[in-house]
């Protein structure tokens, strides 16, 4: 007997683009606009993986007569996507940085650079989380993404430069509900 379907696991790629870029169909190479975190997406990551954290604030409702609740109102929710980004290529770390211009600028020497204030605009991106593998818990060799509409780099930035350990940049993608086309975020399987 094979091992559950119903078990994924990663890796996973994380592509952003504008706000409004079509998704890519799962099964489909990735087309459009999307661009790739990290050179070498997955490969481009922490072990860590990918972190898919949605969470949740309730508002209790108590009558007199009872200790316990009796009904419970959703108050508010958010979804996060965070990984480990192991790419400090100024392509990859703007992403961090609102998307700031990198400059080139020919020298000698050349060089390149890109300011790290993000000022008071926030960008906003449409996020395209990919499996890498074998990831659908209903089909075996089938894929997995997570399709988020709307989102911002709501994250702080550490970055510990020490010997003997890789420098990474922690990203994290918060999503926000995209009113103008109804939508938030979902998840998508292939199943056959």
């Amino acid at each position: 007997m094979g091992a559950p379907l119903e078990i994924i696991r990663g890796p996973f790629d994380v592509y952003v683009a504008d706000v409004g870029e079509a998704m890519t169909a799962i099964g489909t190479a990735v087309a459009g606009s999307w661009v790739k975190l990290g050179t070498g997406g997955a490969n481009s990551t922490s072990e860590d993986g990918v972190t898919f954290t949605s969470t949740q604030e309730f508002e209790d409702v108590r009558v007199d007569g009872l200790t316990a609740s009796v009904k419970m109102f959703r108050t508010q929710e958010d979804l996060s996507i965070s990984l480990t980004l192991f790419d400090w290529s100024l392509e990859a770390v703007t992403y961090g940085f609102n998307e700031n211009t990198v400059t080139t600028d020919a020298g000698p020497p050349s060089i390149k650079s890109m300011p790290l204030l993000r000022g008071l605009t926030v960008k906003e991106h449409a996020v395209l989380i990919r499996s890498t593998s074998d990831s659908s818990p209903y089909l075996a060799l089938g894929e997995a993404q997570i399709e988020i509409y709307r989102a911002v780099m709501s994250g702080d930035i550490e970055t510990v430069f020490s010997k003997g350990q890789p420098a990474g940049l922690g990203l994290t993608f918060r999503a926000l509900y995209d009113t103008a086309n109804s939508k938030f975020a979902q998840v998508v399987f292939e199943n056959a």
